[in-house]
């Protein structure tokens, strides 16, 4: 059974997992300050590590100093917003919701179809790579297939 949390939980949680959610919040102002030029670009099928920041229960945190995470760009909406699905390194998790990837330079993710977002194109960081077009086709199918 299951009981509510209590205030006294929430203080023992707080000494022994504390995320950074002050750290973060501090990037996250200043990455909403970042001018997008024209000249900046992603397509669907780019892999970029994206500033995907600290988050809330099971949902998939950025790691390092900048709170970054590889994911694919699944799908472009405009210069400013896109869909995104975060890349692991953790192949044991290999299921209808994660799907192994190649990226264009022999490198490789696994990417979790559970986790997608959508997210403002200033948390894009830096490009890794690139998948290959009948791959990102496939991990389309996958992905609309979760929804049969």
């Amino acid at each position: 059974m299951r009981r509510m949390l209590q205030e006294g939980d929430l203080l023992i949680y707080n000494i022994f997992m504390e995320k950074e959610y002050d750290n973060w919040n501090k990037l996250k102002k200043s990455i909403d300050q970042k001018e997008i030029g024209a000249e900046f670009n992603f397509h669907s099928g780019d892999v970029w590590w994206i500033a995907l920041g600290v988050n809330i229960g099971k949902e998939i945190d950025g790691k390092n100093k900048t709170f970054e995470r590889p994911a694919l760009v699944l799908k472009v909406i405009n210069k400013h917003t896109l869909y995104v699905l975060p890349l692991t390194s953790k192949e044991h998790f290999l299921d209808k919701y994660h799907f192994k990837v190649n990226y264009g330079d022999g490198d490789s993710g696994v990417v979790v179809f559970s986790q997608i977002r959508v997210v403002s194109s200033k948390r894009l960081l830096r490009k890794l790579s690139r998948i290959k077009k009948n791959d990102l086709n496939k991990i389309k199918k996958l992905f609309s297939e979760l929804f049969e």
